[in-house]
């Protein structure tokens, strides 16, 4: 995340050098370089001088020290960070001169980076005791380091237990183009959904700022906006988008005097970002800004004299005259006497998320939620797996905030920070899969055949060499026709209502019908109404889902034309945790079917495709969704169904055939 992490103890000791310097050595010039890049937050460009210098002077626990202090601020190299500082501590001096280029020893903040550096490695009892070893060397009358020491150590205690309940989440990662191989963070969306703006590093130094927009469920190629804004000679972060998304506000980073700025766009171009005037911006660090979905009310963060401690966030209205009202504290509840950051207001304008390193977290900055509207609310940590401990910031809220927009690091990243989709459940993923194996041990269907596409006179396409997905577009029929007992068991609206999250408030319909000689078998896993990407099972390969008519996404396993075999299935699927599946009964067997488009990245919101009757979606082993529509035993039927779905307007749709039952 691009955010300043190093804290401010080392700041001034490298002020002193760049000041104080005055001796004369061949490594001079180059300390002097790298501790203007460290204190710039250039980590890189320091890393490598450091290195440089440790070649001539292998025994200087300074150059290790700092060299760890620029690890521990990388993304992906933190880890690094350990064993130059476990160096560092064993030259450590209560004397040490940071204005000496021969000082050969390490300040005894370097315990204090050195437990950073355990805590974000995960060993925490190591972390504890490296906090413990800095606390024993600080002065006692040192209340500001004394208090933080005691905080970050109340913060490995707490990670544990946090870790042991993480929260119930699903992560989706919007995906390419959005993504790639490069770091791609500080996501911020229009109050549409149709426009996202977010930061990356810059090809030469600093960072690049990028704009893209959704179209038909996917997001377009983002364009490299940075000259538009004037970020050549400015160290330009995305910090918000205006809910119409037509206005763009930035963070100018700096060391010692970040600013906020905004953009407006017109034309199809962004203008040249503008600083923002008084009393929002001043001599002090301001490092981040969101604004209501009316425009009336910034909340910012800034180390302004009269705060609660460090980084405050701060709140302004727009009056009558078009300015910005003198800011207002929002008070010890949220503010505390450490760092508060990247405060984000939900839509609704009731519930604020920031993060903080001074409430009760797991690292060393987590994010939290409070109700606005509630003067009682405290503070709610989000919990563990979306706080780790390491430093986390930048969660931007959609409508209630139980989903926003995250960078993060996961198995199924494209590179180092990815922007994800979160939905924070309020249970358990497992008692929210709607499922029919309550009701209806075996639920029977009928394949929807109406509306589907087809290719003329072109040669079916076969993939199976990466498809291995088998489509499902079944409704539900029950064996009888008389449900007056099944109904009974079924969850009332009311009672879906209280006990499910608002997009799972429905169970899929069960309807009457007719009853008929299986010709194959799949095994649905569960059924939900806002969707999951594929990728979430990660331990089964070839899950399909299928959005249907009634608006209800279900999720389905294999293909086989035995009913022993479907069993087989179904208890596999018992064993990894899904003790709902049961068995779905098809009237055709699935021989081929008609694909109407494919894309790279996550499932898009197939509501889409709202002339189509039902839509599948399976993913092969590249990075695209196929969507289809209709299951065909015979090529001719397939065919048939082209003419329909290419005159609803699939022009590239065409008929695909499948991979045998086995």
């Amino acid at each position: 995340m691009f955010m300043k992490s190093f804290r401010f103890i080392i700041i001034f000791s490298l002020i002193t050098i760049c000041v104080s310097a005055q001796y004369s050595s061949r490594n001079n010039d180059a300390k002097l370089d790298a501790d203007y890049y460290l204190m710039m937050q250039e980590y890189d460009r320091a890393i490598r001088l450091y290195q440089n210098i440790l070649k001539s002077e292998p025994d200087n626990a300074d150059i290790k020290y700092k060299i760890g202090i620029c690890y521990l601020n990388t993304e992906s190299e933190k880890k690094t960070a350990i064993q130059y500082l476990e160096e560092a501590v064993e030259k450590v001096s209560e004397k040490y001169n940071p204005g000496s280029f021969k000082e050969m020893n390490a300040p005894i903040d370097a315990y204090f980076f050195l437990g950073s550096a355990y805590r974000v490695d995960n060993q925490l009892d190591k972390a504890v005791k490296a906090y413990q070893s800095y606390k024993e060397l600080l002065n006692p009358r040192d209340e500001y380091n004394n208090l933080l020491i005691d905080q970050y150590i109340r913060s490995c205690h707490n990670a544990l237990g946090m870790q042991q309940n993480p929260v119930s989440l699903l992560a989706t990662n919007v995906g390419g183009p959005v993504n790639n191989e490069s770091s791609n963070a500080n996501p911020v969306v229009s109050g549409d959904g149709q426009s996202l703006a977010y930061t990356s590093p810059g090809s030469r130094q600093g960072y690049d700022i990028f704009y893209t927009t959704l179209t038909n469920g996917v997001w377009g190629e983002p364009g490299n906006i940075t000259s538009q804004l004037g970020g050549s000679s400015k160290m330009f972060n995305t910090s918000s988008l205006s809910y119409d998304g037509k206005t763009l506000y930035l963070v100018a980073r700096d060391p010692f005097d970040s600013d906020i700025y905004y953009s407006t766009y017109n034309r199809n171009r962004w203008a040249r970002a503008e600083k923002m005037d008084k009393p929002v911006n001043g001599k002090s660090n301001e490092t981040h800004v969101s604004i209501t979905a009316d425009g009336q009310t910034l909340f910012f963060t800034s180390d302004r004299k009269g705060g609660e401690g460090d980084l405050d966030i701060y709140k302004s209205t727009l009056n009558k005259k078009g300015k910005w009202s003198k800011p207002v504290n929002l008070g010890p509840e949220i503010n505390t006497l450490f760092n508060e950051d990247t405060p984000f207001i939900s839509p609704d304008g009731k519930t604020l998320f920031f993060s903080s390193e001074g409430h009760e977290g797991m690292g060393g900055s987590d994010i939290f939620r409070i109700d606005l509207s509630d003067p009682a609310a405290k503070p709610v940590n989000l919990g563990y797996p979306i706080n780790t401990t390491d430093n986390n910031y930048f969660y931007f809220p959609l409508e209630d905030g139980n989903s926003g927009y995250y960078a993060m690091r996961n198995e199924d990243s494209y590179g180092s920070y990815d922007i994800y989709l979160i939905d924070i459940l309020p249970s358990p993923v497992s008692d929210i899969m709607l499922t029919q194996s309550d009701v209806i041990e075996e639920a029977e269907t009928t394949t929807i055949q109406n509306a589907i596409p087809e290719e003329p006179e072109l040669l079916v396409q076969q993939e199976t060499d990466v498809l291995t997905e088998y489509l499902v577009t079944e409704e539900f029929i029950p064996e009888e026709p008389a449900l007056s007992a099944q109904e009974e068991t079924l969850p009332s609206k009311e009672t879906a209502a209280s006990e499910l999250p608002d997009s799972h408030s429905e169970t899929p319909a069960v309807e009457t019908g007719y009853t008929f000689e299986p010709k194959a078998y799949t095994i649905q896993m569960m059924a939900l109404k806002k969707p999951v990407d594929l990728t979430y099972f990660r331990d089964i390969p070839d899950v399909s889902v299928t959005y249907g008519e009634d608006q209800w996404y279900r999720y389905t396993w294999g293909i086989t034309l035995n009913i022993g075999q479907a069993e087989t299935l179904k208890n596999e699927l018992s064993e990894k945790g899904y003790g709902d599946a049961f068995i779905i009964k098809k009237d055709v067997v699935p021989n081929y079917t008609v694909q109407v488009m494919a894309v790279p990245g996550p499932v898009v919101d197939m509501s889409n495709f709202k002339n189509l009757a039902a839509v599948t979606v399976t993913k092969g082993d590249d990075i695209f969704c196929r969507y289809s529509t209709g299951e065909y035993e015979t090529l001719e039927e397939a065919r048939a169904a082209l003419e329909i779905i290419r005159q609803l307007g699939y022009s590239d749709a065409f008929v695909r055939k499948l991979k045998s039952p086995f």
